[in-house]
């Protein structure tokens, strides 16, 4: 604590990551920073704010995905609802802090004040359920878990291929289901029962299980390719890893 206070009047910018009463109870108010560097900056993150009911709750990644509602539509068709196996709050958390502090500075800037930022991890995922927040509102529908399905969508679905490698497929489109069924060769795929979005939708485990057989047969980075030039969404389920040995690397 003693090389933080000698430290604070050289910042313009104090970050921290604990619950709410931690840094007061070093004796850190917005007063005294400004004392030291009138303009400072302070910026916290902490699980559930620094204000309301959950603000002295302990948290963490693994928490406050099912307290902001994200694990309740996350998991297989017909689970209650899981968590997604990492720990996305901290590091969405980090970069809706970023731009908090970008944005304040620029106000300090603009108009010599300066400001206590408070982001909570569970407003942070909140912000990423947006579209099952609208199909609430809009619909009375509460989303539930839906594995790799989509609510109007078909075929949306991650299919093995031959070489043990997977492809994830969504047609949007009429013109891209239509190259789709061109490209496999399925006449199945030219039924009746299949001949529009909705129809495709309500025969799902019939379609799933005819693209799960072709696919099956194929070579999914060859596939992904030849689906992508003919307008078709796909993609190979990629290892992270590859992501660095890729032409397209960062």
């Amino acid at each position: 604590r003693e090389i933080l206070w000698e430290l604070l009047p050289r910042f313009d910018i104090l970050l921290d990551n604990f619950r709410p009463t931690v840094m007061p109870s070093w004796g850190i108010t917005l007063e005294k920073l400004h004392a030291l560097r009138p303009g400072m900056i302070w910026a916290s993150i902490s699980g559930y704010g620094e204000t309301g009911p959950y603000n002295d709750y302990p948290a963490n990644g693994a928490t406050t995905e099912p307290m902001a509602g994200l694990s309740s539509l996350h998991g297989y068709e017909g689970d209650t609802g899981m968590n997604t196996g990492g720990l996305y709050p901290d590091p969405i958390a980090g970069y809706f802090l970023i731009a908090t502090v970008m944005a304040a500075l620029a106000h300090r800037d603009n108009s010599g004040q300066a400001q206590r930022v408070d982001l909570s991890m569970m407003e942070a995922i909140t912000a990423v359920c947006g579209e099952a927040l609208l199909e609430r509102d809009a619909t009375g529908h509460l989303p539930v878990p839906r594995g790799n399905h989509h609510p109007r969508v078909s075929p949306h679905n991650n299919y093995q291929a031959r070489d043990n490698e997977w492809l994830a497929i969504a047609t949007e489109s009429e013109a891209a289901w239509n190259a789709l069924v061109a490209y496999t060769g399925e006449s199945k795929l030219l039924a009746a029962r299949f001949a529009s979005m909705a129809l495709r939708k309500a025969n799902e485990p019939e379609l799933d299980g005819i693209l799960s057989q072709w696919v099956a047969l194929q070579d999914a980075r060859a596939t992904e390719k030849a689906l992508a030039a003919l307008g078709v969404t796909s993609s190979r389920i990629v290892p992270l890893y590859e992501l660095y040995s890729e032409p397209y690397a960062p």
